[in-house]
């Protein structure tokens, strides 16, 4: 029986689906195979792309990326992908918008 897209799943069923990835993907770190390992991340943040506002995401700005120290300027968002840059790349790249981190650049005065 085929998977359900993850498009057309509730937020309760697209919760369920980050929490299997999240198992599976700590099984496969833990058995070595990476290949398998970056398939449920990968599905992971991409299940975790619905459950986002697109409209939170702004062009021009500068998010951090999960699992990384790379900073990545967006360009522009075509459904739940993100397109733009790494810092310090001139390739263009396109990442889940679950992917994607705030920066918070605030500091405490006291």
């Amino acid at each position: 029986m085929p998977s359900q897209l993850l498009s057309d799943m509730s937020k309760d069923q697209l919760l369920e689906e980050m929490s299997s990835c999240q198992r599976k993907a700590t099984a496969a770190l833990k058995d070595g195979v990476t290949n398998e390992y970056q398939v449920y991340e990968q599905r992971y943040f991409l299940a975790k792309s619905y459950l986002i506002d697109r409209t939170t995401i702004e062009s021009g700005t500068t998010y951090g990326l999960a699992t990384t120290t790379d900073l990545f300027i967006v360009e522009y968002l075509d459904g739940i992908m993100a397109y733009g840059t790494i810092l310090g790349a001139k390739e263009k790249r396109a990442f889940p918008i679950g992917r994607l981190v705030p920066l918070d650049f605030t500091r405490d005065s006291s």
